[in-house]
């Protein structure tokens, strides 16, 4: 008898909705702001929950971190640039899949 357990989440609604190109596992813009700090770059492997960029939206700092483990394929958005909300703020590369 296992003693694990698994929990599925429901995908939030801004993420299920994003713009721009994002998949499942990218790092969206919850809600629409200014790119301050870019922390990553591309190519860097990142671990989940970690800080990759920090976003100014309604006078306040939002640290965007990894949603999952990978390797940062690309970052769209400079620092100074406004984004929208459910914008691709980093996006990972695609793990391959064992059959």
């Amino acid at each position: 008898m296992s003693d694990s357990h698994e929990l599925k989440l429901p995908v939030p609604k801004y993420l299920s909705s994003a713009v721009g190109g994002a998949t499942s596992g990218d790092a969206v813009a919850p809600m629409p702001g200014l790119i301050d700090k870019v922390l990553v770059q591309q190519g860097d492997t990142v671990k989940e929950g970690e800080s990759l960029l920090v976003m100014i939206a309604m006078k306040m700092e939002y640290v965007i971190k990894a949603p999952k483990a990978g390797v940062i394929e690309s970052i769209p958005y400079k620092q100074g640039q406004t984004v929208d909300k459910g914008a691709l703020l980093i996006h990972f590369e695609e793990e391959e899949k064992e059959d």
